[in-house]
């Protein structure tokens, strides 16, 4: 498996590379890539529609396999950020707040959990604005570099 890092600066650049992630995704975990793709899906939309209405966009994301042993995912981007651990915290503290009504039928909020929740370890940057997500690989990852 290979590392790569992509920067995202138009929300079209996000919409040319989703077919190649989501197929090595399924590369390096075959069975279990679906929820980590949202996870991710969500952390890049989230950049995108929480940057303030003058910021250009710029969202990098590095991917790479660590001893074929670990996925590692770093997000960054160009944002004010938030307080993503704290949230975090509070998050897994009460974990039932997601699942009331008014949270269940929200278009929002479900993206910290998801994200959690696809990841064996997940934390940000003390500015909010870096996302790390680290999912252990039942096997080794192999597989041949795919083409943009």
């Amino acid at each position: 498996m290979y590392d790569f890092t992509v920067v995202i600066d138009e929300h079209e650049d996000y919409r040319k590379i989703r077919d190649w992630l989501h197929k090595y995704l399924i590369q390096v975990l075959p069975s279990d890539y679906f929820l980590l793709e949202v996870a991710i899906n969500e952390a890049i939309c989230n950049s995108i529609e929480n940057r303030s209405p003058d910021q250009q966009l710029h969202v990098e994301l590095k991917v790479r396999v660590l001893n074929q042993r670990k996925l590692i995912i770093r997000m960054k981007d160009n944002g004010p950020g938030f307080p993503g651990n704290p949230s975090l915290l509070q998050l897994r503290k009460e974990p039932e707040k997601l699942w009331n009504q008014e949270c269940l039928f929200s278009e929002s909020g479900r993206g910290l959990w998801i994200m959690d929740a696809s990841a064996d370890y997940m934390a940000y940057n003390q500015k909010g604005n870096e996302l790390l997500l680290v999912k252990n690989l039942n096997k080794k990852a192999t597989g041949v570099p795919l083409c943009v």
